[in-house]
């Protein structure tokens, strides 16, 4: 559901907190999500606390994934 609030150009409430720094342990999505912000595919505002797709060939690779 979140995936496609974000192809559809929307932004999506997350916590930050819970992510364990790694690439292997994913407790929820907001771990999933926060990781996706530390490798540059998200985009994260620090007031709303919510994560967004702000490049547009990112878009893309989102909107054609499987």
């Amino acid at each position: 559901e979140d995936i496609i609030r974000l192809k559809s150009r929307k932004s999506v409430k997350i916590k930050i907190n819970t992510y364990q720094n790694d690439m292997t342990t994913f407790n929820c999505k907001d771990d999933v999500l926060t990781m996706l912000v530390r490798i540059g595919y998200l985009s994260y505002n620090a007031k709303t606390k919510k994560v967004f797709i702000l490049n547009e060939e990112v878009l893309q690779e989102f909107l054609y994934s499987n």
